[in-house]
């Protein structure tokens, strides 16, 4: 009888982690993470997954990701957020050791996309002078006040690619500038300086790649080679012509311009819009 019941009781002596009488408010959450199936190629190649929150003063152990590749933690003024790169396999799911709390869960797609290091609110931050990244990001609130706790993410694409066909004399540079310079912890639209000048593709093609937009400020300007400036209200346009800043996925859009001595017209898709100008350039 002494055997047996030594048998039953050691495992609750050597366990690790906490005990019932303990205070279980110390003790982390098992937060899984569960993908949509249309998300499974994105998690094969690897997605950055960053967990953001309040935490308890006594601090917890953070995190255990068995895939692990690449994680960063801070911590500033009871808050701390946690960046790690992750491959999922096999399976739409993760699971991870978080502190408890209300967290903000991201997961962004590539995970190696060029970011600047988080400031204050902001999550993720465009290069100023750069296009947009092609990502996908996903963005779920949780409360991990319990032993565990489930997050349903689904990624979705969050640039919008604005590819340009230029129809005209003369050489122009063409830069897209807006108010949206990135994403915050609550997944939405960051405000701040946004400015990238157009690039070619190998097949000839001008493009420029933003971020999804809070409203139509968008602009597009048409530098010369003597400096002149033209500026657009291209935002309004592409409203004009239907495009939708709140769909779920941002659609790419193309954008014809023709551009002559005293008029030019923008085009895009079956909506067209001609200014005049004043003066010959």
């Amino acid at each position: 009888m002494s055997l047996f019941l030594f048998a039953v009781l050691q495992p609750l002596i050597t366990c690790p982690g906490c005990s019932v009488k303990e205070d279980r408010d110390q003790c982390p959450c098992i937060l899984r993470i569960v993908y949509a199936e249309d998300d499974a190629e994105m998690l094969e190649k690897g997605i950055g997954i960053c967990l953001d929150g309040k935490f308890a003063a006594n601090g917890l152990e953070l995190l255990d990701v068995g895939r692990n590749l690449a994680s960063e933690r801070s911590f500033t003024g009871g808050r701390m957020h946690l960046d790690t790169a992750v491959t999922i396999i096999s399976g739409l799911e993760v699971s991870l050791k978080a502190w408890r709390g209300d967290l903000d869960v991201l997961s962004l797609y590539p995970a190696d996309a060029e970011r600047m290091e988080e400031d204050g609110e902001c999550w993720f931050r465009i290069r100023e002078g750069s296009s947009c990244p092609e990502i996908w990001t996903a963005h779920s609130s949780v409360n991990t006040g319990s032993d565990r706790a489930v997050v349903n993410c689904n990624l979705r694409k969050n640039h919008c690619l604005l590819r340009i066909i230029f129809n005209g004399t003369g050489s122009y540079r063409i830069r897209a500038r807006g108010g949206v310079c990135g994403y915050g912890y609550d997944g939405e639209p960051y405000p701040g300086s946004f400015r990238a000048d157009a690039e070619t593709d190998e097949d000839g093609s001008i493009y420029v790649c933003v971020p999804r937009q809070k409203d139509n400020s968008l602009m597009l300007d048409m530098i010369s080679e003597d400096g002149g400036v033209r500026s657009f209200a291209i935002g309004n346009y592409l409203a004009e012509s239907g495009y939708d800043w709140n769909s779920d996925d941002l659609h790419d859009a193309a954008i014809t311009i023709d551009y002559a001595a005293t008029s030019v017209t923008f085009t895009i898709d079956k909506w067209s819009r001609t200014l005049q100008f004043e003066t010959v350039i």
